[in-house]
């Protein structure tokens, strides 16, 4: 069987090839100094339109008073463009501090003035929280390969060096360049970011497209290589967006150190940055954590997939290897012999139902990311960690001590762990009314199944109910747990008489992330006869009449600054 790290050796560092990757269509290199011509051109007309106002506000004309509050008047759409870039500019301010080509000023212009642009050319995305992230590779990568401004000036004068080089590092369009780098990944990644939630066929709201991709991976394409640890991560309420929604929004850009990202990067461009190997990249590095994660309660397994441990001594670049190994023919051998590989303990000879449904997934998985693309396209109209500088931590821990009970109200958590049981409960007493009703209608029609067989099917629901309250409860107290332990840790930083531990204050939010994300994620319905059965009993009716549903979200917040803090 094939090695898939033994091309290891031959993976090139980062470089402007990245360009080449993405970019150009072929190896003809007639075309490259036009394409390059135009996206530079592109963006100059795009710099013109939208920061015109930004840059000489003076120059907006309006008879309309700029205090109206009116949506339509250009000194709203300024105040909204100002806005978005404040917002912009307190993510870039975070992004890579101990780089110190990230705290110059003339970067985080850059970074600002290009993800307002890509922000405004896609209204309907906006900008999302992880997408300077994703910028800031490129744009030090676009800064590292561009000539020195002195040399190469003299180049260009002397005529010693080939034009379509001297073009493509060309030191005066490395913000040009980063912009359209930019606009192509963020095509291969923008249904990581959406937002938008789909109406299905019953009238229910679907998941975001990042929860729809994380239940796949883990149900799928895990499944067909590992159903044991698929099985074992289900069992102990390990929701996989939790952490997958992290690795895909930022292509792994937190799990490894920076210079390692730069190489994995690479592979990824160089294999067209296709979605389909993002995702079997996530099952190889399930694959490689097998043991721990099998050994590990749900507090464990999510420190391990939240703390991603280093892959030493092999290259994070390996992960990318598997995943193009298993991208292959994802089968249980497959899985095996990775896992074996890695750890020097292959797992249980896989069952024969597991082998089946390895050879069924490849149809499967295929159509399942054209249902996504093909949701995503109808919306659209066209490890190095980013480690908070010491005035940020100072400003968060000031905000911890000054309110740590007003923020966990602010975002929902407490309430929503509050009432998430008694309004599982509420539902469960309508339920049981609506099914004593129901039954005594029955019971007059002769035209009806008989009443033992009503009273089966009806008891089967109540029963499925008092599971899922069962479960929840459970959750609601890990969740608790989680919760108490994350501000214990930060009070704990707080009261300290020296420095406080940046890395202790990030792991805390990482833990109140991981309950937010939780409680925002409704339970999935495990039992969907029953659901068809109870009918009208998914709803409940209040005094006036009015019908409310019972699956509510427990929160609805932006997690700004706790997914990516």
């Amino acid at each position: 069987m094939e090695d898939p790290v033994s091309r290891e050796s031959h993976v090139i560092g980062p470089s402007k090839s990245d360009s080449a990757f993405l970019l150009f269509e072929d190896l003809d290199r007639a075309e490259w100094s036009n394409k390059i011509s135009e996206s530079r051109s592109a963006y100059v007309a795009l710099q013109d339109h939208f920061l015109k106002y930004i840059e000489h506000p003076d120059d907006l004309q309006s008879t309309l008073d700029p205090l109206a509050d009116d949506e339509e008047s250009p000194w709203q759409h300024l105040r909204n463009d100002e806005q978005m870039r404040a917002d912009i500019s307190q993510d870039v301010d975070r992004c890579l501090q101990e780089n110190f080509f990230f705290r110059e000023p003339a970067t985080k212009a850059k970074m600002i003035n290009t993800l307002f642009i890509y922000s405004k050319l896609n209204p309907d995305l906006g900008y999302r929280q992880g997408m300077h992230e994703l910028l800031a590779p490129i744009l030090w990568v676009t800064d590292r390969d561009a000539i020195d401004p002195q040399s190469f000036e003299q180049f260009r004068s002397t005529g010693q060096e080939d034009d379509l080089m001297i073009q493509l590092l060309n030191p005066n369009y490395i913000e040009h360049d980063s912009f359209t780098l930019f606009c192509v990944v963020m095509q291969n990644t923008r249904m990581y970011y959406e937002h938008n939630r789909s109406r299905s066929t019953d009238g229910q709201m679907d998941a975001i497209p990042i929860v729809h991709q994380c239940e796949y991976i883990h149900n799928n394409l895990l499944a067909a290589t590992d159903q044991q640890l698929a099985d074992h991560l289900q069992a102990i309420d390990i929701l996989p967006q939790i952490f997958l929604t992290r690795w895909m929004r930022l292509l792994f850009g937190r799990e490894f150190p920076f210079q390692d990202v730069l190489v994995v990067w690479d592979l990824l461009f160089a294999e067209g940055l296709r979605p389909e190997l993002v995702d079997f990249v996530c099952v190889a590095m399930l694959l490689r954590v097998r043991w721990q994660l099998l050994s590990a309660d749900s507090s464990g397994a999510l420190s391990t997939l939240l703390r991603y441990p280093s892959p030493e001594p092999h290259a994070p670049v390996s992960f990318v290897q598997d995943g193009l190994y298993l991208e292959q023919n994802p089968t249980p051998d497959r899985g095996a012999f990775i896992i074996s590989k890695y750890s020097g303990k292959p797992p249980d000879s896989p069952k024969p139902a597991e082998i089946a449904s390895g050879k069924l997934l490849s149809g499967k998985r295929f159509q399942f990311r054209n249902d996504l693309k093909d949701r995503s396209d109808a919306s659209s109209p066209s490890r190095s960690p980013a480690r908070n500088s010491p005035l940020s931590i100072e400003g968060l821990l000031q905000d911890v001590s000054e309110g740590i009970q007003r923020r966990t109200e602010s975002w929902g958590v407490a309430k929503a762990v509050r009432g998430a049981v008694s309004e599982a409960k509420k539902n469960m007493q309508a339920i049981q009314s609506e099914h004593n009703a129901r039954a005594m209608r029955f019971a007059d029609s002769a035209t009806m199944q008989t009443s033992e067989t009503l009273l089966y099917r009806d008891s089967e629901v109540v029963n499925h109910l008092k599971s899922q309250i069962q479960r929840l409860e459970e959750r609601n107290l890990q969740l608790a747990k989680t919760l108490g332990q994350a501000v214990n840790d930060i009070r704990s930083q707080v009261e300290k008489k020296e420095a406080p531990d940046p890395e202790a204050i990030r792991t805390a939010l990482m833990e109140i992330q991981t309950v937010q994300t939780s409680l925002e994620t409704p339970p999935a319905n495990e039992n969907p006869k029953a659901a068809e059965s109870d009918g009208p009993s998914r709803s409940s009716t209040d005094s006036s009449g009015t019908s409310q549903s019972t699956c509510k979200s427990p929160v609805q917040v932006e997690p700004r600054n706790l997914l990516f803090p």
